[in-house]
């Protein structure tokens, strides 16, 4: 992690109250696209060239959709069952300053936030860039794939795949989103950066749950108490 004091983003996580969106710090960023050094993308990487045949962002995104699931991961998942499999997670940062939990962490471009009983409670995909990473199903390793989706790919992937979704009544300026049954997984799609809509993010969340606490002589996870 850099040494200096990092510069403020306005990347954020999708959350299911928009008014508290959480932001995070731009020196903390996990693999922000092709100009991040490798090393700060955690989790395993794909042996070859990072890309698999025959699987796109598309089919990762529409699979999303249908299944709330990114290769591994999924809320309502241990994030020691996930480390178990893809390795360890990036570590982005607290939520709140005042306690550790819940906290955030990041495989690729899939930022989780966590609970203290280590539940995924959000998954959140930031697919604008042009090249995202993503956990594959298939090899359980992090894949680099081309990007840049349309609202009008995404949306006949989704059809195709016998996945139904319907807009959100109130969107935001700049922006559109649409949400899909019985899920509720929600893409956001920005419409001021080229003639199509271009996907942004795509993120799911649990309802809020009661955590219980870790039993005593817990062993170290390494994710702190």
């Amino acid at each position: 992690m850099p040494a200096s004091t990092p510069k403020k983003t306005t990347d954020t996580i999708a959350h299911h109250d928009s008014t508290k969106a959480l932001r995070r710090p731009e020196g903390l960023r996990a693999c922000a696209g092709k100009d991040a050094p490798s090393e700060k993308c955690h989790g395993r990487r794909s042996a070859s060239a990072g890309t698999l045949p025959c699987v796109t962002a598309l089919d990762v995104m529409t699979e999303f959709g249908s299944t709330g699931r990114i290769g591994p991961l999924r809320c309502g998942a241990s994030l020691t069952d996930i480390a178990a499999v893809l390795g360890p997670p990036w570590d982005i940062g607290r939520v709140s300053t005042r306690t550790r939990w819940p906290h955030l962490f990041s495989y690729g471009h899939v930022e989780l936030c966590v609970c203290r009983c280590r539940t995924v409670t959000t998954l959140s995909a930031q697919t604008w860039h042009d090249v995202v990473e993503l956990p594959a199903a298939r090899t359980n390793t992090i894949t680099s794939l081309p990007a840049r989706l349309t609202y009008r790919q995404l949306t006949a992937a989704l059809d195709a795949a016998g996945c139904c979704w319907q807009p959100v009544s109130r969107q935001s300026p700049g922006g559109v989103e649409l949400r899909t049954r019985p899920l509720g997984v929600a893409f956001t799609f920005r419409t001021d950066d080229g003639p199509e809509p271009l996907l942004e993010n795509a993120s799911v969340w649990l309802d809020p749950h009661d955590c219980p606490p870790l039993p005593p002589g817990h062993p170290d996870d390494g994710f702190g108490a």
